[in-house]
């Protein structure tokens, strides 16, 4: 192994290790009380060694949440692919996606499920940033989507994920009704957009 990849290597678990210290950190103190000092005494690495491998306390924030969507939307593409007709994989989708996210840790605190009021700036990343959820969650579902069912229409079928995707978002970070109520008005739109589609 030459030297570059072994810091690399190295530069990746010690970054790991910072991101898993910021999610206990952020579940046992809220978004208030993370500060890059507790994180960098709970990773057991110099507040310096934060700073250069993740950067300030909102970047913090940011990588959380996108390692927390990048495993979340891992599964959502393995229950698209696991479907056999297009509606019930994007409801598979659908059902694990509202059903996990109210049981993540992370997600709980962002939306102040777990007892504490939700932070503005944490709530912000999810809610009004792009890029950490939206843009990622956009982008597997489609890509998902068109590897599974080739014959459905592209632009019903981008429609179709479109829709399901920001819908679901909207539910889970502004729930109004019951989850059965979500799955069934989410699926009530998907069925009607790709409801005549086959695989």
């Amino acid at each position: 192994m030459s030297t570059v990849s072994w810091r690399a290597e190295t530069r990746g678990v010690v970054r790991s290790r910072i991101l898993s210290a910021a999610v206990d950190e952020l579940v046992a103190h809220g978004w208030a009380g993370l500060t890059v000092a507790s994180v960098a005494e709970a990773a057991g690495v110099r507040r310096q060694a934060v700073y250069e491998t993740v950067g300030t306390k909102l970047d913090l924030g940011r990588a959380v949440v996108s390692r927390e969507a990048g495993g979340y939307l891992d599964e959502v593409q393995r229950r698209i692919r696991a479907g056999s007709h297009p509606v019930e994989s994007l409801m598979g989708a659908v059902e694990y996606a509202l059903t996990e996210g109210g049981r993540n840790r992370v997600l709980r605190v962002v939306l102040g499920l777990d007892g504490r009021p939700p932070e503005p700036e944490l709530l912000a990343m999810v809610t009004a940033d792009r890029q950490p959820i939206l843009v990622p969650a956009l982008s597997l579902v489609r890509d998902a989507f068109a590897a599974t069912y080739p014959a459905v229409d592209p632009g019903r079928a981008r429609v179709a994920c479109d829709a399901t995707v920001r819908l679901t978002l909207s539910h889970l970070f502004q729930p109004l009704k019951s989850r059965a109520e979500a799955v069934a008005d989410i699926h009530a739109v998907v069925a009607a957009l790709l409801g005549d589609q086959r695989p």
